[in-house]
């Protein structure tokens, strides 16, 4: 009977659990619910972010919450998409976070997705003026050329780049004989390399050049007072004048700025005869000179041909402009 009430005694104690080793009492139903249901990550969308760098990233668009930090990093690093072109903005869904989230090997039915469904993306920007680029070509071409002038051939245009510290690098030019050639700058936004563009030159050498003193209109008959020497950048060739006397005596074809330098397309021979004006018409043979007034039926500079018409006869003959006043038929 002893050992019976023992037993019974016992039993109450075998029941309960354990408390003398600090063991916990099971989780009853619902505490083991709630364990399985809490998330193991809290990430909330925003309805607009921005982005710098060239691609989307959860924690671009995204709070991402978590008692696990290196969950929390591997989260914010999951790429959602492309950054849109500086300057621009598109969308990116959550629905979308998603599937990426899923792609990189994480539940996202283990997380608790929240906040806007279609966040508004934007990149913005910063202008770089082409004059920027253009300088720092043509110093870099200088440096490597001493004395000579640098053109630039097209202007660049001007850049829209990511926010950040801009660096410009220009490359070794690439000389295409000794005239010119090309170069590349390459742009850099914060050390990273974000475009590289690439310009032609040429290379202008000093030499004398026919200048104008002062504005000449057109059809001004140029003289010896209107020009002066000076020297100027040029590239190789006769593309402008180096000597006054090929420019004296010579009419301006176009309206010509003080300070220009001339060229052959400037200037033309100067009109001494006019259309309609009287002219003596010379004509001579080995044993004669016959000479009779014509009428001038075109203008006509010096050594030019012009058709004239014989106020005797009323023949139309053709003759070589002599000065103002006359002009040689060829016998």
């Amino acid at each position: 009977m002893i050992l019976a009430l023992t037993k019974l005694l016992l039993l109450p104690a075998l029941a309960m659990p354990s408390l003398a080793h600090g063991k916990p009492a099971p989780p009853s139903g619902d505490t083991a619910k709630a364990a399985v249901a809490a998330p193991v990550a809290v990430i909330t969308f925003r309805s607009q972010a921005q982005v710098r760098g060239r691609a989307i990233r959860l924690a671009d668009v995204a709070l991402v919450e978590s008692p696990r930090p290196r969950l929390v990093a591997a989260l914010g690093a999951i790429e959602v998409g492309v950054a849109p072109l500086c300057g621009h903005s598109w969308t990116v869904t959550a629905d979308y976070a998603r599937v990426r989230i899923r792609q990189a090997g994480l539940d996202p039915e283990r997380m608790l997705l929240r906040g806007a469904d279609l966040i508004t993306v934007s990149r913005p920007d910063q202008l770089l003026p082409g004059a920027a680029l253009q300088k720092a070509a043509t110093d870099a071409i200088a440096a490597a050329n001493p004395g000579a002038t640098v053109q630039i051939t097209f202007a660049p245009g001007d850049l829209h780049l990511p926010v950040g510290v801009v660096t410009l690098s220009p490359q070794p030019a690439q000389m295409a004989g000794s005239e010119g050639g090309t170069i590349a700058v390459q742009v850099l936004v914060d050390h990273q390399e974000a475009v590289v563009v690439p310009l032609c030159f040429r290379l202008l050498r000093s030499a004398p050049a026919v200048v104008a003193v002062r504005d000449l209109p057109f059809g001004t008959v140029l003289t010896a007072d209107e020009l002066r020497i000076e020297p100027r950048p040029v590239l190789p060739g006769p593309l402008l004048l180096s000597d006054s006397s090929l420019a004296i005596g010579q009419q301006a074809a176009t309206p010509i700025r003080g300070g220009t330098a001339l060229t052959a397309a400037m200037v033309k021979p100067a009109i001494l005869v006019r259309r309609g004006a009287r002219v003596r018409l010379i004509c001579k043979g080995s044993t004669f000179i016959a000479t009779v007034t014509a009428e001038a039926l075109e203008d006509g500079a010096a050594g030019e041909l012009v058709r004239c018409r014989n106020l005797t006869s009323l023949q139309e003959v053709t003759g070589v402009v002599v000065d103002e006043q006359t002009a040689e038929v060829p016998f």
